[in-house]
């Protein structure tokens, strides 16, 4: 999982483009994950129940711009 987390937002980052995507987590335990393995600023905002928006800047991104974006699905196997 956290690998095909790691390549949306690497092809986000060179594609300029929203990459969508399921993960199986919660939308509680998503930013614990997202934590893990991102090594920038980053914010998240829960859209709905089980939709999260995820975006992530460094210095060097213009004042409210994003390096890239993710929007997670979070479809959980087991509650």
């Amino acid at each position: 999982m956290n690998d095909e987390i790691r390549a949306a937002i690497e092809n986000s980052s060179k594609s300029g483009q929203i990459i969508s995507m399921d993960v199986d987590c919660t939308a509680s335990n998503l930013w614990s994950l997202l934590a893990s393995i991102i090594e920038c600023d980053w914010e998240m905002c829960k859209l709905d129940g089980n939709t999260v928006d995820v975006c992530g800047w460094t210095y060097d991104t213009p004042k409210g711009q994003y390096d890239w974006r993710i929007i997670v699905q979070c479809l959980p196997t087991t509650v």
